[in-house]
């Protein structure tokens, strides 16, 4: 269903180009590609000042259909003899793109992708609320050495921050009255 649903997302594309719009045109260059990003990069905006509504329509497709890939590379992988494996810590995250698309971008997608987007909520969330369930431990020995884990790796970001803060003044660096900002 997964790898229908992004054939639907082109398709949608497809649908947005044929009303006169050119997805080649300069005035929409400060949407990237997510592929053309780095990781250090914040998520691409698309200009609010764009009124043209194919235009953002197509840039919202576009944007969606790239995740989408993305997140199906992750989630299948082929195995030996050539079987699939899954990624089941990917399942969260299908079932928040799901949600996402469905709740924000519905009337985007059309029919023939709500259709197939609804028919894998009602596969995905039965997975996702077990995994979710689980993703932080089962039992209370596990809940107790993940929140350590994650704990542990706030406290030393905090740290570090904190040791930001304490650095001496430089010439290059004066005090102000607000610890840690120049």
């Amino acid at each position: 269903l997964a790898e229908e649903y992004i054939l639907s997302i082109s398709a949608a594309m497809k649908r947005c180009e044929q009303c006169n719009f050119d997805p080649d045109d300069e005035a929409h260059d400060d949407a990237v590609h997510l592929s053309d990003m780095s990781g250090s990069v914040p998520d691409p905006m698309i200009p609010f000042d764009l009124e043209e509504s194919s235009k953002r329509m197509y840039l919202h497709l576009r944007r969606k259909e790239n995740r989408w890939k993305k997140l199906y590379s992750g989630f299948v992988r082929k195995g030996k003899k050539d079987k699939s494996m899954f990624d089941t810590s990917k399942i969260p995250d299908i079932w928040d793109n799901l949600y996402y698309d469905l709740i924000t971008h519905r009337s985007y997608l059309g029919a023939e992708s709500v259709n197939i987007a609804e028919k894998m909520v009602c596969l995905v969330e039965p997975l996702a609320e077990w995994v979710a369930d689980s993703e932080y431990g089962i039992t209370e020995e596990e809940k107790v050495k993940i929140g350590m884990a994650v704990s542990w790796r706030l406290i030393g970001k905090c740290l570090q921050e904190l040791e930001h803060c304490n650095i001496p003044p430089t010439p290059e660096a004066p005090v102000t009255d607000k610890p840690g900002f120049a």
